[in-house]
């Protein structure tokens, strides 16, 4: 299978459960009012981000990509202070005109090894050296006395810690 239908697919399943998943986020436990919500999507190499948040304002971006970008130039989602979004994420652009979303740009972690993987589970960690127990969003949930929800097998180590997550197994419902 190409990682393009792979991709599509699995967006078409995560379409099709998104009506399972909203009820499961729907509200606060114990309340009946709705409670705001951090979506954190951790893309494991599944798409360039210099496609997904360009750099229009770098005057050689378009040296050494233009056989990407100007196929789609003219359809750029513009976001400010130089930067746009792909055609494809016209969902992200409304949500960052609403104030819903915001791209971290041009960041690194202190992590300097060559694994990919480590560098990835370091970030989830969030802190200087990795602890696989203890996430950054554990962390921040537990702050604010909420809750976890990852998508997933297992629970990954951004949402580790001594709060409560739970895991919801795409396709398990």
């Amino acid at each position: 299978m190409q990682r393009r239908d792979f991709i599509k697919a699995s967006v078409a399943g995560w379409i099709i459960s998104h009506t399972a998943v909203r009820q499961v986020l729907a509200k606060t436990p114990g309340s009946n009012k709705p409670s705001k919500k951090i979506v954190w999507v951790m893309l494991r190499g599944a798409m360039d981000s210099l496609h997904g948040v360009l750099p229009i304002g770098d005057p050689d971006f378009m040296t050494h990509r233009n056989s990407l970008v100007a196929p789609i130039a003219d359809q750029l989602l513009p976001i400010g202070k130089g930067f746009a979004l792909h055609p494809a994420l016209k969902n992200c652009h409304s949500w960052y005109q609403n104030k819903e979303l915001s791209p971290v740009i041009a960041v690194a972690s202190g992590y300097r090894k060559r694994s990919h993987f480590d560098a990835q589970d370091h970030m989830e960690s969030g802190l200087n050296t990795t602890d696989y127990d203890s996430g950054w969003l554990a962390r921040a949930v537990a702050a604010l006395n909420g809750y976890g929800l990852a998508i997933s097998q297992t629970i990954p180590i951004g949402l580790r810690g001594e709060n409560s997550t739970q895991t919801l197994v795409s396709g398990a419902f």
